[in-house]
Formats: C-alpha cells, structure tokens, sequence
C-alpha cells in the first residue's frame, strides 16, 4: 500500500481516533474552475490547446502514465469544466480541446 493511501490517525483529548487523508484537499467549484491546472495536468491542456488533436499515444509519452491514468486525467479536466472532445480517425482515438 502505498504512504499516500494510509490515513494518518489522530488522537484527540477525547480519546476519539479521527481518520485523516492529507492528499484530498477539498476545492468549492469556483475555485477549481478558475485556477488553471499546474503539473502534468497543465501540460495536458496546453498539448490539447496548441494542437488540433493528441492520440492517448501522444499524451502518454508526454506525461509519462499509463493509458488508464490519462483517461482518468481526461475525466478529471471534463469535470472541471473543460470541453474535451473525442474523434476516431483511421482507427485512432483523438482528444481535442473545444474552443471556450
């Protein structure tokens, strides 16, 4: 398992023992979509902004992930708001960023 998936237990005057995930930071909606994604996130939507479509080949070599993860990234920036689009053209899938 790895450190991240463990929840750091706290132990409180009460004697109550309170679960804690440090990693999932709650963000209200605005701000989620008004802070522009950073990291290999950011790097997702810049490769799907500047080109007029990016396979799941392309964007597995650019962030280094595997298939899945990146299909999860897609989901991730979909659900913040971002239009993402697929197409298949000669057999391959291609991912492309709407114009907002």
């Amino acid at each position: 398992m790895h450190p991240r998936e463990t929840p750091t237990l706290l132990i409180r005057p009460t004697a109550m023992i309170v679960r804690c995930w440090p990693f999932r930071k709650r963000l209200s909606q605005a701000a989620k979509r008004n802070k522009p994604p950073t990291g290999k996130l950011g790097e997702i939507v810049r490769c799907l902004e500047a080109s007029e479509a990016a396979s799941l080949h392309d964007l597995t070599t650019l962030t280094g992930w595997k298939q899945a993860t990146v299909r999860g990234a897609l989901s991730r920036l979909r659900t913040r708001g971002y239009p993402i689009r697929r197409k298949i053209r000669d057999g391959t899938v291609l991912y492309h960023l709407e114009r907002r």
